[in-house]
């Protein structure tokens, strides 16, 4: 009978540890450089999103989140000003959508259902050290 609480105090022990292992997986660190929000879905909603450049290069592609959210990591130069949006809508329905953003940048796009289009939200590049060495952006 003694072992028992031995044995309850370890397991408990064992899943305090093994939470903070689940807790150091989780990614706080940098934003994604590409950020989609559609909203909660309501019907119809966006089911399938393909996100190209101006190069045809996909950048994104998938299904939402139940937020409505998906998000990708491509490369900043891949995100060269102009995204094309195919987005297939749970009704069946495929809709296609240009937008334009400043190359190189992380940027968000919002889906706007009362205009039917979406937005471009584009974020600072996290400043880096050898910002300071070129404070002017120009070269010599």
């Amino acid at each position: 009978m003694k072992k028992l609480p031995k044995l309850v105090l370890g397991l408990v022990a064992l899943l305090a540890v093994g939470g903070c292992w689940l807790v150091d997986d989780i990614s706080f660190g940098d934003p994604p450089e590409l950020f989609l929000d559609l909203g909660p879905p309501r019907p119809p909603h966006i089911s399938k999103v393909e996100i190209t450049n101006g190069d045809g290069m996909t950048v994104m592609s998938g299904s939402p989140d139940r937020n409505g959210e998906l998000e990708a990591r491509p490369d900043l130069t891949d995100l060269d000003g102009t995204l094309t949006i195919k987005s297939t809508w749970s009704n069946g329905n495929v809709t296609t959508h240009t937008v334009t953003h400043m190359p190189d940048r992380p940027i968000s796009l919002t889906y706007n259902r009362d205009l039917r289009r979406f937005d471009v939200t584009e974020r600072q590049i996290p400043s880096s050290s050898t910002d300071e060495d070129a404070p002017d952006g120009r070269g010599d």
